[in-house]
């Protein structure tokens, strides 16, 4: 196919991509699909990881699929074989998602399927329908956005009171509703809703369409997906113009109760002491009424104990007393549960005298709740710090800056010891370049300075050679701001060698070919984009393609390939220039990258390659590689169409050598077989030479008599896999060796199946073990499903193994072999070419045949 795995397109895709292959049932129906290839997006919206999907059927990563109502198969197979694309969406109940799903045909019987992930889109259109069933009659403003803050949904309510046609609102920003001024608060409470997901009702104005304003009581909440993701925002708003102008006329009387305590910022309060020596509120100002929760008509003439309650009104009148018996002003903290919550209280109070005794006291008291909290909360840090302090696994410290060019360690933890291999004792106190020396240090104490001078946090690495060894190391600093200066540094340090280590090898892995070493395609891209300036013109490409890496491969295992491939990067690395680059590009392909050369020189490397190839011995192997050259000599020439002539040229090499190596191939992969097994060798020359003569007997044409000597010499290269020790063991083959010998018609057909003009000598080599009578192996045919010439072979195979020397059988004579042929005509053998071969071939054979069983191949 044209696609290749996760390349840069579709692996960088926003959208969930998949490349699926059909796999057809023994009726030829497509019945289920084979996941080739996804991308990292499909496997965030899916769920499913490319290493439990990839190369496994659809049924197997997905059982429930069959039980969705739509024929996801039926669909998907029109566009694999059809050609359709379609674009759908859909619930995808196996998975709990809604998709768009866009599937089109990149090669027959396959289909590729882009993936969207709709399902926060259509639950926002489910929310926007429920909001508005619920909100249309609504006698109150009810509205939806989205989570840019653009109108969805306006409820007639709510648009009829600005003015406006619900439709005219619809995608409208929400700002058309407010002022300018207003805008600062809407964007606050957005703010609010993505931080804490709600707003409780806060007053805000609205502007009409006629550009008046009016106060609006709202709040909203933020409707989320069943991720936790934001969907859309959801609010509902009351006109409170009536309410406020109730508020304003309460304003104007607080006011006046202001102006009777004028200038007074604190909480205050004003008792009256009783003949019986019992206090009563007089008033409070609005200052305590807004922190306590206690309005100025709830405190008058009451007792503490009837405002507060028996338990916090006893309390707070012992201090009321402390008060009148000192008759002189004390301050107290206090912890009040009031109305308005849970409070601490720095309260003072004054006695007023009249005539030497206490009539009033006044109460004067600061919420100091903050204060209190934040020095709670400061005590905790401190506790936190130390635990994660002396619990850290990395080096920290904390620095006292004594001046901008002095800094002293105060703090040390026991990693750091570890890290610098200096005791902590040594450390503290000291100066960096007291403790760590003049190198070391001074470049420490830059790093503390320049963080000083910043007054945020730096991070760096750095190379430290502590106690003879040297790490890199990570280095966070965080200066702590007291009264606006720069007090302390806090400093951490990590050891970041093995990490630095493993990004060169991943680096490395990126970069470079596993099996031999040359750079690989992604680098061979990048370093194109690179030096495709004019300044490295003109610039050379030479590709090079392994040629019958397959037949290697399926003839001597892909260890023995790999061995090919590592031999043709090494030539190809000794005979280019040093400075050029080369890659493997893909399996069995090579570029060499040459800037700064012209076509001639390269075309002279080229031939210097050839030559190389030519002298290498690789035996039993043939090494051969396909070239091609092209070169870019101006800057206007796209460096594609380069590529595209060097691969051009070399397919033509690639076409004039194939023939030959195919047959070189061939030769010497029955050699080898031959040079390990010399009984092989006999077999195959009598066996070719058999075939030969029973085709002749049968009358067949010149080209089929020549197909049969060739497939009776090749019928058993598939034995080329199997170990000496099976092939000739002259004990009985036990069952697992005996499935290994069974192997070979398989094998022998995917060598032979490699060269185009070998088809039909493959599937004759394939079926060479069936039977007439559908007992055979490997397929289990039965008479006419199996070819004239493999039969023709079956007999000659049969009869040249029976009257031949092998180690774990008595040889039989000619008339043994005769009778045995006989027997198993109509069953093993056919009947009519038994008849002929019995009649026509055998009263011909030579005494010695030997001499006339050896065989060329083309």
């Amino acid at each position: 196919m044209k696609y290749r795995k996760n390349n840069a397109i579709t692996s960088k895709m926003p959208l969930g991509f998949a490349l699926h292959k059909f796999i057809k049932d023994e009726d030829n129906q497509p019945y289920d699909y084979i996941y080739i290839d996804i991308n990292s997006t499909f496997e965030q919206i899916t769920g499913l990881k490319s290493s439990n999907v990839i190369g496994k059927k659809v049924t197997e990563v997905i059982p429930d699929l069959f039980s969705d109502k739509f024929n996801w198969i039926e669909a998907y197979a029109k566009v694999a074989y059809e050609g359709e694309s379609f674009e759908i969406e859909r619930f995808f109940h196996p998975l709990n998602a809604w998709y768009r799903i866009n599937a089109y045909q990149p090669e027959y019987g396959y289909f590729v399927t882009i993936f969207d992930d709709i399902t926060d889109k259509k639950e926002a259109e489910q929310q926007l329908e429920i909001f508005k069933t619920i909100s249309d009659n609504a006698l109150y403003g009810k509205a939806m956005a989205d989570i840019y803050g653009n109108l969805t949904y306006i409820n007639k309510f709510f648009a009829n009171i600005h003015g406006y046609e619900p439709e005219k609102l619809i995608g409208k920003p929400m700002s058309v509703l407010h002022n300018e001024k207003q805008l600062t608060v809407v964007n606050k409470l957005l703010k609010q809703l993505f931080e804490v997901g709600e707003f409780e009702t806060q007053e805000v104005w609205h502007k009409h369409k006629n550009g008046t304003e009016f106060p609006m009581a709202m709040s909203g909440v933020m409707i989320r997906n069943a991720k936790g993701e934001p969907m859309c925002i959801a609010a509902s708003a009351v006109d409170i113009t009536k309410e406020k102008q109730i508020e304003e006329s309460l304003i104007k009387l607080n006011n006046e109760y202001e102006k009777v305590m004028e200038g007074v910022q604190n909480a205050m309060f004003l008792l009256k002491l009783l003949d019986d020596g019992s206090f009563r509120f007089v008033r409070n100002n609005a200052y305590h009424q807004n922190k306590t929760g206690i309005k100025l008509e709830q405190i008058e003439n009451k007792s503490p104990q009837e405002l507060l309650g028996k338990e916090a009104g006893d309390i707070v009148e012992r201090n009321y007393l402390k008060c009148v018996i000192a008759k002189e002003s004390i301050t107290y903290e206090e912890d009040l549960n009031l109305p308005a919550g849970k409070r601490t209280w720095l309260t003072t109070l004054t006695p007023i005298m009249d005539k030497g005794e206490v009539t009033h006291v006044v109460g004067s008291a600061i919420d100091i709740t903050e204060i209190k909290e934040k020095e709670r909360r400061i005590e905790q840090l401190k506790k936190e710090f130390e635990t994660v302090f002396e619990g850290s696994q990395d080096s920290m410290y904390l620095v006292e800056v004594v001046d901008s060019e002095t800094y002293k360690y105060i703090l040390v933890n026991s990693a750091a010891d570890e890290l610098t291999g200096v005791l902590s004792e040594e450390i503290i106190g000291k100066t960096p370049r007291e403790a760590f020396g003049d190198r070391i240090g001074n470049d420490i104490s830059l790093k503390f300075k320049e963080c000083y001078e910043l007054r945020q946090r730096i991070s760096y690495e750095a190379k430290r050679d502590f106690e003879s060894k040297v790490i890199d190391v990570y280095v966070v600093l965080t200066p702590i701001i007291e009264d606006e200066k720069v007090k302390y540094l806090v400093g951490s340090s990590r050891d970041i060698t093995k990490d630095k280590e493993n990004l060169k090898k991943i680096e490395y892995l990126s970069y470079y070919d596993q099996l031999t070493g040359l750079y690989n395609r992604r680098y061979f891209e990048e370093e194109l984009k690179k030096i495709s300036k004019p300044q490295y013109l003109p610039i050379s490409l030479i590709m090079a393609d392994l040629n019958g890496l397959k037949l290697f491969n399926d003839g001597f295992g892909h260890k023995k390939g790999d061995e090919l491939l590592i031999e043709a990067g090494q030539i190809i690395t000794k005979n280019t220039p040093e400075e050029s680059i080369v890659a493997r590009t893909g399996g069995d392909e090579f570029v060499v990258i040459l800037s700064n050369t012209d076509y001639e020189e390269a075309i002279k490397i080229r031939n210097r390659l050839e030559l190389a190839c030519e002298e290498v011995d690789v035996s039993p192997l043939v090494l051969s590689l396909a070239f091609g050259v092209a070169t870019r000599d101006s800057a206007r020439i796209n460096i594609e169409k380069i590529i595209q002539e060097a691969e051009n040229d070399m397919y033509r090499d690639k076409l004039s050598k194939s023939p030959s190596i195919r047959g070189k191939t061939l030769t010497s992969i029955m050699s080898d077989l031959h040079e390990k097994s010399p009984l092989e060798e006999k077999h195959s020359s009598r066996v070719s030479c058999l075939s030969e003569r029973l085709a002749i007997a049968l009358e067949l044409d010149d080209k089929s008599i020549k197909e049969l000597k060739l497939a009776g010499f090749l019928h058993d290269i598939g034995k080329i896999t199997i170990a000496l020790n099976i092939l000739d063991k002259a004990e009985k083959l036990n069952e697992e060796e005996w499935l290994v010998i069974k192997k070979h018609p398989e094998v022998g057909y995917r060598i032979l199946s490699a060269t185009s003009d070998m088809a039909e000598i493959a599937k004759y080599v394939l079926m060479h073990h069936e039977r007439v009578d559908g007992k055979g192996y490997p397929q289990g045919l039965k008479g006419s499903e199996i070819p004239l010439q493999a039969k023709v072979i079956t007999i000659a195979d049969a009869y040249e193994s029976m009257t031949g020397n092998r180690p774990y059988k008595r040889k039989m004579s000619k008339n043994e072999a005769i009778e045995e042929l006989r027997r198993c005509a109509g069953s093993q053998f056919d009947s009519t070419l038994v008849k002929v071969f019995i009649e026509e071939v055998l009263p011909k054979e030579e005494t010695s045949v030997d001499k006339h069983f050896c065989l060329e191949l083309p």
